[in-house]
């Protein structure tokens, strides 16, 4: 019988061993998944190009050739959340002990605070103009 569960260390904070964990890990089951920011691809559009979407006007701006990059992969960039694999580890929730599951949750939680905190000030000092 193939296994499909293993255990790892799987970090609340970023939600994969490949770049180390730094912060409170706990060991946990996993699987594997494919990754949600390059749909499995390795790769996706610089965030530096399209970070916040690219408007009409944006787009009206560019050149021919510059479109036809974009829609072709020509400014992609290796996945930074799965390194290229296509794939990542994630939490299988539902082989997991309560007391286990909810202490992992808070900290992906508490994570998902200061990730949105951090994105919100982003968008503060791009409208201030930094």
């Amino acid at each position: 019988m193939r296994k499909t569960t293993m255990e790892a260390t799987i970090c609340a904070r970023h939600y994969t061993e490949l770049n180390g964990c730094w912060g409170d890990c706990l060991l946990a089951p996993t699987k594997w998944v494919i990754c949600d920011d390059c749909r499995g691809n390795g790769t996706h559009v610089n965030p530096a190009i399209d970070g916040d979407g690219i408007t009409g006007d944006d787009w009206a701006e560019w050149e021919l050739d510059d479109r036809e990059a974009y829609l072709t992969g020509g400014m992609d960039v290796r996945c930074s959340t799965c390194d290229g694999a296509g794939k990542a580890l994630a939490l299988n929730a539902p082989s997991m002990r309560p007391a286990d599951l909810k202490e992992w949750q808070e900290q992906a939680d508490e994570h998902n605070h200061d990730v949105e905190i951090a994105r919100r000030e982003r968008a503060a000092e791009r409208r201030m103009g930094a």
